[in-house]
């Protein structure tokens, strides 16, 4: 069995239908590009186009069943990191099946939800993730094991589980789980919706529309049928170093159909057992480790390093730019750099994906003024993911004055006990607001 391409990414998307509670936002790295991506000018919006993609919405939630067949593709770079296809069944209230199929038919996993919860297994075998440690035991049961977790109704996330399934199954470009109330974070984002013509797919008469979302960090376009609004063909553009592009095709979409409820329905066979990745807080440095000191490059053209901070408390942030509670969080930890500042408290943000152009107007027009890492280097990438143990982000590590770690943690949570008490600790007061 071959190795998943991004199984980081698969591991990501385990934990993030739980850490993004907890305000923490999945990261896929392309280390392997190495062009500089460019940024795209948000358009503004057009009230025809923002009303196709809002019947496009309305026709999800409204329907009593649907069904459909996606192919599905990612590259970056010019290069193939994903590919399959997979079949998706939807039945209000509140049930659901996924199954994908690699590019040469073989089956991966199954996803389903029996209405309280959702189960993970797979036909042919458990998948192996180069980065994801096993032990004995796990690689005995690796044809014979699960996943399972409640799935309440709008609060399961069809598309933070799919990477999971194997078979060449990465992130889909539509949550599947909005049939059943759920609302993408990434919709609140959303700058505006233009069209771009009309094309028949398959047979089907369809509008184009592109939406724009994070002053243009992340576009979708999206042909919808004029008969039931539902997309035929979509392509999403994520920028980072390099443009990651994900591109599906929907066919044999049947809307309120009569599915099976036997369809919904998976009980473990006898012997199997419930199988978990490893806590994404796991891989994060412990209190009392010494900070791995790293020579980067700034968003400037300079160079930071971090034990020429020594002396200092130091708050490092681990963000990017397509991670909503990143760009949350960023001017929380600017108001504690301006609180704190002159006494003695250094905030540094590290971003090793995003073009700079486009990092350089964010910070400006939000007014971010604490010294930030923007490095795309495998070096870079390496002291991200290796040294620090960056899974899930946002990440926040707080460093005492002897470059110590005090303590560190995924998501950017409302609370700030702990990040309050560990300043208080530093000598240099409290955070001030939500963690």
């Amino acid at each position: 069995m071959h190795a998943n391409r991004f199984p980081r990414s698969a591991r990501i998307g385990a934990r993030s239908a739980i850490l993004l509670a907890h305000g923490a936002f999945w990261f896929l790295l392309a280390a392997a590009v190495q062009s500089a991506g460019v940024g795209a000018a948000p358009f503004p919006d057009e009230p025809a186009a923002h009303a196709a993609y809002d019947r496009m919405n309305d026709a999800m939630r409204r329907a009593r069943s649907l069904s459909y067949t996606s192919r599905y593709g990612r590259e970056s770079g010019g290069v193939v990191r994903n590919s399959c296809s997979y079949r998706i069944w939807l039945k209000k209230p509140n049930y659901f099946r996924m199954e994908t199929r690699s590019d040469e038919g073989e089956p991966g996993g199954n996803l389903v939800g029996d209405g309280a919860n959702l189960w993970i297994y797979w036909p042919r075998g458990r998948p192996k993730w180069q980065l994801v440690a096993e032990s004995d035991a796990d690689s005995k049961t690796r044809f014979t094991s699960y996943m399972t977790r409640p799935a309440p109704e709008g609060g399961h996330s069809i598309l933070h589980e799919a990477p999971l399934l194997g078979g060449g199954m990465g992130f889909p470009i539509l949550d599947a789980s909005a049939f059943h109330g759920h609302v993408d974070s990434i919709r609140r984002y959303l700058d505006a919706v233009r069209g771009v013509g009309s094309e028949t797919i398959r047979g089907e008469d369809c509008d184009g529309i592109e939406l724009s979302f994070m002053d243009g960090q992340r576009t979708w376009r999206l042909w919808l049928s004029r008969r039931d609004h539902l997309p035929r063909r979509m392509e999403e553009v994520v920028r980072v170093k390099s443009e990651i592009i994900t591109r599906e095709e929907w066919s044999s979409v049947e809307i309120d159909r009569e599915i099976p409820d036997a369809t919904f329905a998976w009980t473990p066979p006898a012997g199997w057992t419930e199988w978990r990745l490893p806590d994404d807080e796991g891989a994060l440095l412990k209190p009392g480790s010494k900070a791995p000191d790293f020579d980067l490059a700034s968003v400037d053209g300079g160079r930071i390093r971090l034990s020429d901070f020594r002396g200092k408390a130091v708050w490092i942030c681990f963000w990017r730019l397509g991670c909503p509670p990143c760009r949350e969080e960023l001017p929380h930890l600017q108001s504690v750099y301006s609180g704190h500042k002159d006494r003695g408290l250094v905030v540094l943000g590290v971003n090793v994906s995003d073009d700079r152009e486009i990092v350089r107007d964010f910070l400006r027009e939000r007014g971010v003024t604490f010294p930030n890492v923007l490095d795309t280097s495998p070096t870079a990438e390496q002291t991200w993911s290796r040294a620090y143990g960056v899974g899930a982000i946002p990440v926040n590590y707080l460093i005492d004055r002897d470059g110590v770690v005090v303590d560190a943690w995924i998501g950017y949570v409302k609370d700030a006990a702990r990040a309050d008490s560990a300043l208080k600790s530093l000598g240099v007061g409290v955070a001030g607001g939500g963690r």
